[in-house]
């Protein structure tokens, strides 16, 4: 298995602008974590803002970086993330819960997840940061 870091930070816009900074000055390697207690302007799907408390949810964004030959379709990326959310919460959880695709994860017909994709194509890689936030701790 590949060595990745979890970067913690206290506060942070968004953990995806805290990826988007660390890949302009190269300070992040494919399959860091960064995982922050508040984030002041969370984005949510369709330009949405996403709001949590201080503490309480688990904000992360995944850096992951694939190879000029990766030739799966981009939605691939949101059914495997929502597919590997979905399977951690089942592990943790005894409640019912279910992807309400595209983006969420609903346990006992609430909202307990949200995941945001966002791709950078350049021509050696794309670039997704899949976000997994709003899962009570």
């Amino acid at each position: 298995m590949t060595a990745y870091n979890i970067i913690k930070v206290n506060a942070t816009r968004s953990t995806n602008d805290k990826v988007k900074m660390l890949i302009k000055s190269k300070k992040i390697n494919n399959k860091d974590v960064i995982s922050a207690k508040y984030q002041y302007q969370g984005k949510g799907q369709l330009a949405r803002r996403w709001f949590s408390s201080y503490g309480n949810n688990l904000l992360c964004s995944l850096y992951l970086e694939f190879t000029k030959d990766f030739k799966s379709p981009i939605y691939a990326l949101n059914f495997a993330t929502s597919l590997s959310v979905l399977k951690t919460v089942n592990f943790f959880s005894k409640e019912k819960s279910f992807i309400k695709w595209p983006n969420d994860i609903l346990s006992e017909n609430r909202k307990i997840s949200g995941i945001l994709i966002e791709n950078n194509f350049t021509p050696s890689s794309v670039t997704v940061r899949p976000t997994v936030r709003q899962i009570p701790i």
